[in-house]
């Protein structure tokens, strides 16, 4: 898979050799009804199957996916090439005019792919009765389940609500954070549970404040686990929320290495106990959901 970084001005776009089909959107989730598109994108052509996507480094702007994350995605999903556009200022007052002349003009696709809702340029202007009168374009209706439109808004609001199961319904897959393990307070050694402190290393969307069963990736071993996203209201009530991992039967030093954190299942919200010993007690029973993934 070929991955070209363009610039804000467009003048670094390439020349093709092949026949494109494009995939176009932002693709944050790559969820299954962008599997869908471009599984789409691939039926009855010979042509290459590109996408275009966002790196995204706007501050407080939660994602799905880090690009690196989508990347790995598309990879797995056979694409040939993405073109990553920055998402800055200049790119975003960018016309729908001006897109089509300084990108889709000369990648010359074949054909276009997109959702039925798809918008392009400054203000949306951009839609797909446009792009209809330079290209051949494919359009690909809703994906609905649970009279539903599957969107990476509505996955980022299951997530929200601890509807961690139906997001991972809707994403085709466990949601996934990637984060460094830092030293904490060692509160959870100190209650005989101890626990990776995660600092979350891109700005992936924080499920609700609670109590998770995990599978926790180290060193590309899959480890189960408890989670707990929150505040510890019970022993020191933090100013920012903190991802933390019990990972089972696991000992080894891994303070500075990155790891992956899937969310399978929702086992409670996050509450103020009110002693330490209840706390011990509730977290022995979370530990003991666990046997239903063994």
């Amino acid at each position: 898979m070929k991955i070209f970084k363009i610039n804000s001005s467009l003048t670094n776009i390439p020349k093709l050799n092949k026949k494109l089909c494009l995939c176009l959107g932002y693709f944050d989730g790559v969820h299954i009804a962008h599997q869908r598109l471009i599984n789409e994108a691939k039926i009855g052509s010979d042509d290459l199957i590109g996408i275009i996507t966002f790196d995204s480094g706007v501050k407080g702007k939660e994602n799905l996916t880090s690009l690196d994350d989508r990347l790995n995605l598309f990879k797995a999903l056979k694409v040939d090439l993405v073109f990553v556009f920055p998402f800055t200022k200049a790119f975003k007052n960018l016309s729908a005019e001006e897109f089509k002349k300084k990108f889709l003009d000369k990648v010359k696709p074949t054909t276009l792919i997109a959702g039925n809702d798809f918008k392009f340029g400054k203000n949306r202007k951009g839609d797909i009765t446009y792009l209809k009168k330079f290209y051949k374009v494919h359009v690909v209706d809703f994906l609905k389940k649970d009279n539903k439109k599957i969107s990476s808004k509505e996955i980022i609001s299951l997530i929200k609500d601890g509807k961690i199961k139906k997001a991972n319904e809707y994403l085709g897959r466990a949601y996934q954070i990637k984060g460094r393990v830092i030293h904490g307070l060692r509160n959870g050694s100190k209650l005989n549970f101890p626990t990776a402190n995660i600092k979350i290393l891109n700005n992936y969307v924080v499920p609700r404040f609670g109590v998770y069963k995990v599978i926790t990736y180290v060193f590309g071993v899959p480890h189960l686990g408890i989670a707990n996203v929150g505040i510890h209201p019970t022993i020191d009530k933090l100013k920012t929320p903190l991802l933390e991992v019990n990972i089972q039967n696991f000992s080894k030093d891994i303070y500075g290495k990155e790891i992956y954190v899937e969310f399978v299942d929702f086992v409670r919200p996050e509450k103020k106990f009110n002693s330490k010993n209840e706390l011990i007690k509730q977290i022995k029973k979370d530990i003991s959901s666990l046997k239903s993934l063994q």
